[in-house]
């Protein structure tokens, strides 16, 4: 009885579960690189100063390649811009100066 609980924990535990999806992990960053860009586009998160270039191509590769860093930042950045803390992205030769 102790042997199959231990068993069971055994292949309930993280590691069994990164094992059984590490066949599957190259589609899974794809996948996060995707959902960030499409995500992004949707939101605008072009026009505001967050950090990145207006690429989607970077967003991208960064989502695809790091997701366990760039997913935690992306999702924090989309929050600041969502509640109106970010602020808008200077264009090239935008004034300080309003026109009056």
């Amino acid at each position: 009885m102790l042997g199959a609980l231990l068993s069971l924990a055994v292949a309930l535990s993280p590691a069994a579960a990164l094992r059984a999806a590490a066949p599957h992990l190259p589609w899974l960053r794809l996948l996060a690189g995707a959902l960030l860009v499409a995500d992004a586009r949707r939101l605008g998160l072009a026009r505001y100063a967050t950090g990145l270039g207006t690429w989607s191509v970077v967003w991208f590769a960064l989502g695809a390649l790091w997701p366990i860093v760039t997913l935690p930042w992306y999702l924090t950045v989309r929050e600041r811009v969502r509640a109106g803390l970010t602020p808008l992205r200077r264009m090239p030769g935008e004034s300080d100066v309003a026109a009056a």
